[in-house]
């Protein structure tokens, strides 16, 4: 599956579930992505730093690197109505899959997608 295409994807359904009511206004978001080469790790990394972007409709007002080296990255980025997404994108060098695990946790249930 194209990077690009899951993610709009995932944009849509998160939109429409937050738009129809179906998990309110979302406070928090997770996302881990495992890529196999080394080549997506950044871009992966920037993709879904934009989706928690689009989630939010707004940009953050904090972007702090956790951790960042040559097997994974980790970011926290915080919106000043108290909304939060922490991202880790990490090299699969044992199984060489491409993994992504999201949970969006909003005021009324939750979303979880994994592929």
């Amino acid at each position: 599956m194209k990077s690009n295409l899951f993610i709009e994807n995932l944009n849509a359904a998160s939109l429409n579930c937050i738009n129809n009511g179906d998990i309110g206004i979302p406070k928090f978001v997770r996302y881990i992505t495992t890529v196999n080469r080394s080549e997506d790790f950044e871009k992966y990394a920037k993709l879904i730093e934009n989706f928690s972007r689009s989630s939010f409709s707004k940009k953050e007002i904090q972007n702090v690197n956790i951790s960042d080296d040559s097997t994974y990255i980790t970011k926290l980025l915080k919106w000043n109505t108290g909304e939060a997404a922490l991202l880790t994108v990490s090299i699969d060098k044992i199984n060489l899959n491409k993994i992504i695990d999201l949970l969006i946790i909003g005021s009324k249930g939750s979303i979880y997608h994994s592929t």
